[in-house]
């Protein structure tokens, strides 16, 4: 093997390890960018004895959230869904 052989493969082999690292990257770039706008639901609830207690449902990502369903429970009894208060 001669110096030219030498030269052109380590050539060869540096750019296919630079093309794998690439896509790596990009496919990794691309499921950070797809969890980055994902929504985060955060649900807190309040209780202090002899007060009102009180749950609260926020979106505290950077995507939409879709509410589909809810149910609460109390004592064991599942409760109706209250009507507004004006």
């Amino acid at each position: 093997m001669d110096a030219n052989m030498v030269v052109s493969t380590a050539g060869v082999v540096i750019a296919l390890a630079a093309l794998g690292l690439t896509v790596h990257q990009a496919r990794l770039t691309r499921a950070h960018n797809r969890l980055s706008v994902r929504p985060v639901l955060d649900f807190e609830e309040t209780f202090q004895p002899e007060q009102r207690a009180g749950l609260r449902l926020r979106n505290v990502g950077l995507g939409p959230a879709e509410i589909i369903s809810g149910r609460i429970w109390l004592d064991g009894r599942e409760r109706e869904e209250p009507s507004p208060q004006r």
